[in-house]
């Protein structure tokens, strides 16, 4: 049994006096460590899918099973990294980290030791009793992937967590991103726009597309790991580069 299985999701919403379909349909299987990224093009539900894979979301029809067990809420074994860090501007950057822990009372020594160890592995921990405020962009966003690493979740769903970053801040936080994952192996769905990211992250790239969003494709990315930029230059990427573009649908 896959570690992830997504059946037949389907989402709808009601608008005024239309129903909008968000999603048709979808079905797959992801496993266990495995790093997969979902691209697109915009309104083929992406963040919506990984809403509903997370329990934030429940889905018109359909199942999502973590594990064997059936989502139906977010559980403890699943973490979310979104966009905008939403950290706590009033706590410090050891007592957001934390923050998560202390809502299920589970703050003790081992707490505050993993805490430690995170922000040390983010490069953090000279900051520990800093507040969000001296923290820059990509700061925050670091603190916000430990923060949803502290309860050591099974499956991390990551919805565009570097996207208003600069490229440059963007590259580097895709590398460490990729060297905690090596280091802590979880299984990753990561929601992105860049088609360069995709394929620089992923093991496999879904490709969603049309209105209502339905699976379009399933792009195996067969490149050595660990990955570094050089691989940015390789004609390996450049080939599947192309190929998750001209399946979203752009061939420019």
């Amino acid at each position: 049994m896959s570690f992830l299985q997504v059946e037949k999701i389907t989402q709808t919403y009601i608008s005024g006096n239309r129903t909008v379909r968000a999603l048709g349909n979808i079905s797959f299987e992801v496993s266990q460590g495995e790093f997969v990224c979902l691209v697109g093009t915009s309104g083929s539900g992406k963040s919506t899918l990984l809403r509903i894979l997370g329990g934030l979301l429940t889905p018109s029809s359909g199942k999502v099973w973590l594990a064997g067990e059936l989502v139906e809420k977010p559980p403890p074994s699943i973490g979310f990294v979104f966009q905008k860090s939403n950290l706590m501007p009033w706590r410090t950057v050891m007592e957001n980290i934390l923050l998560p822990l202390e809502i299920e009372g589970r703050i003790d020594d081992a707490a505050q030791d993993h805490a430690r160890s995170l922000l040390a592995t983010v490069g953090l921990l000279d900051f520990a009793d800093a507040y969000p405020s001296h923290l820059s962009g990509g700061m925050a966003q670091r603190l916000a992937l430990a923060r949803a690493l502290i309860r050591q979740p099974q499956l991390l769903l990551l919805d565009e967590p570097f996207g208003a970053l600069d490229a440059l801040t963007r590259e580097r936080l895709n590398l460490e991103l990729l060297h905690l994952w090596q280091r802590y192996r979880q299984t990753v769905v990561m929601v992105t726009h860049s088609i360069d990211e995709a394929v620089f992250m992923a093991d496999r790239v879904l490709v969603l597309g049309g209105q209502p969003g339905h699976l379009e494709a399933q792009i195996s990315i067969d490149l050595p790991r660990p990955r570094t930029v050089d691989l940015l230059g390789e004609p390996d990427y450049g080939r599947l580069r192309l190929t998750v573009r001209r399946q979203i649908g752009e061939t420019a």
